[in-house]
């Protein structure tokens, strides 16, 4: 099972296939298409770690591997202290352990200012104040600018003008 947005696993999608996986690859709530729920109490980790959850006894899977990059990995590692006999296996990517962060944080003036930018997130209404200024003109212009094809570039443009999306949420 691999979490945050689909579209960010297709490459390895075949590869877990054929190694024998199955590949469950959910958009996590909040992302691209997926349900949008207003409230910002909605996206808490508990509730973003109740939709794995849910998501495996929907399909009757009782014990499964988690993947989770970025912020689904934030979200792993909350399944991971929540449900361990529910993991067979959990691997992170790019996102370290909350407390070796925090850790590493308050030493490293550098990381501290690298991880930032997460702060900024929990402060209620700025974000979607910020983000969604200008029909979402500064967060269209880092996602569109960060893209390496002009397809990715199109998608991503296309994404920030559903409705829902580019609240910073």
């Amino acid at each position: 099972m691999l979490i945050r947005t689909r579209r960010l696993w297709r490459r390895q999608i075949d590869a877990l296939a054929s190694a024998g996986f199955r590949v469950i690859v959910p958009d996590q709530r909040g992302y691209t298409t997926s349900d949008k729920p207003k409230a910002i109490r909605e996206y808490t980790l508990p509730k973003l770690v109740g939709d794995v959850v849910a998501t495996a006894d929907a399909l009757g899977i009782g014990r499964f591997h988690l993947v989770g990059h970025d912020w689904g990995g934030i979200v792993a590692w909350a399944a991971g202290a929540k449900l361990p006999h529910r993991l067979e296996r959990l691997v992170i990517l790019n996102a370290p352990h909350p407390e070796v962060l925090l850790a590493h944080s308050l030493r490293s003036p550098t990381q501290f200012l690298r991880s930032s930018y997460a702060a900024f997130f929990q402060f209620p209404l700025l974000p979607e104040a910020v983000l969604g200024a200008g029909r979402s003109a500064l967060l269209a212009r880092a996602l569109i600018k960060s893209s390496r094809t002009e397809p990715s570039r199109r998608r991503k443009s296309q994404s920030i003008g559903r409705p829902g999306n580019g609240r910073g949420r």
